[in-house]
């Protein structure tokens, strides 16, 4: 799906706008004050560490602001770790990123969303925590790009999953992009309007981050530390296995994701959660493994049920196209958890997540996502994608 293409990207506009928000009444405030976010547990045998990289891409300018002479990211890892005694739980987003969150989502949540909320959830990954001896080879790796202005810590609790099963995850701000990045020594780069048109080049400019960042892994593997600020790192030297690298993505971090693969054989897999694929990708094909999961939102979608129409004859590796009954369009992201911890209207969940309920939600995005992963990555056949599951009857198998 493209920027204002999916049927919350309303929603999401006003989410990661930069205007400031009316206080919300005391009483909220004191109701919501006393929730504490949680995000669920990893369901897989293996402790997960967390670091964030930033990274710099000499060869490139800051394609929307121009004043910016080069391209900077922030990268963030999830990988099995070694142990955790020691390690501080890392929290979900920094503190002044964390701010910019707390209003936005007050605002697309239609709820009170006291300062602070967002920073002082911790996750289930533990900072700087020492990685875990990999198996021949290396731990498989995973890139993501959020959705449309969302950011990296949207997708936390599937990169968590994943990496406790034996991945390496990298998710990806794409600044100016992405709703809020804050970047070492307390600056913060927000979402800028996209011009009208620039959907194609939001696509191409993502990839190229997806690139550059795959380059920087590469050198992580070699034992070169690519952070400019040459923060101290965890040992990561010959333990990324990435000759086997797959991508997922979430409604034009999808497209960015499909893109990547038709542009980067590196990307041997790729999944997409609630979004499509540019004309250019769906016209040429992809030969590597691909698997869909829509939502319910997609299905109103026009430009995004044809072009996937058009793309499926195109296909020359596996494939899968799957629909994930009664769900909205951020039920793929952690606010489908927040949401409820937040006390969201009835109406405003329902609109954007749908009325499937959140934990089996999550369960069935993290299960499906994961044997996708396991089978295309770590080669082992996952039943669960030949057919219909009476176990998940919510999973409709379109293709």
């Amino acid at each position: 799906m493209g920027r204002l293409a999916s049927v919350a990207a309303a929603v999401l506009v006003i989410m990661m706008a930069v205007v400031p928000i009316s206080r919300p009444t005391s009483a909220n405030t004191s109701a919501v004050a006393r929730t504490v976010l949680s995000l669920p547990n990893p369901t897989g045998p293996h402790r997960v560490g967390t670091v964030s990289l930033h990274l710099v891409d000499a060869s490139r300018r800051d394609p929307w602001v121009p004043s910016h002479p080069l391209r900077e990211l922030m990268v963030q890892l999830w990988y099995p770790a070694a142990r955790t005694a020691g390690s501080a739980r890392a929290r979900y987003i920094p503190a002044l990123a964390g701010q910019s969150l707390d209003e936005q989502a007050a605002q697309a949540l239609n709820t009170a969303v006291p300062a602070g909320t967002f920073h002082a959830l911790r996750t289930h990954s533990f900072q700087g925590a020492p990685v875990a001896h990999a198996p021949k080879g290396g731990w498989p790796v995973i890139l993501f790009s959020p959705g449309d202005s969302l950011d990296r810590s949207s997708l936390t609790s599937l990169a968590e999953d994943l990496a406790s099963h034996g991945f390496l995850v990298a998710g990806i701000d794409d600044t100016h992009d992405s709703g809020q990045v804050e970047f070492p020594g307390g600056r913060v780069e927000v979402a800028q309007p996209i011009p009208p048109g620039s959907a194609d080049q939001e696509t191409l400019v993502r990839t190229a981050d997806a690139r550059f960042v795959l380059d920087q892994l590469t050198r992580l593997n070699t034992g070169t530390n690519p952070d400019v600020d040459h923060q101290h790192l965890p040992a990561f030297r010959h333990t990324l296995d990435l000759a086997r690298t797959g991508m997922f993505g979430h409604s034009h971090g999808a497209e960015a994701t499909a893109e990547t693969m038709l542009q980067d054989h590196r990307i041997t897999a790729g999944a997409e959660l609630d979004g499509g694929v540019s004309t250019r990708v769906a016209t040429a094909g992809l030969r590597a493994p691909f698997m869909v999961i829509s939502g319910n939102s997609s299905a109103g979608h026009p430009r995004t049920e044809e072009n996937l129409t058009t793309l499926w004859p195109h296909l020359t590796g596996w494939n899968r196209w799957l629909r994930l009954r009664d769900s909205g369009h951020l039920s793929f992201t952690d606010f489908e958890t927040f949401a409820p911890e937040l006390n969201t209207p009835r109406a405003t969940r329902q609109n954007q997540f749908g009325t499937l309920d959140p934990e089996r939600a999550v369960t069935i995005e993290r299960t499906y996502l994961l044997a996708f992963f396991t089978q295309q990555l770590d080669h082992r056949h996952e039943r669960l994608l030949d057919r219909p599951s009476i176990r998940y009857p919510e999973m409709i198998f379109e293709r």
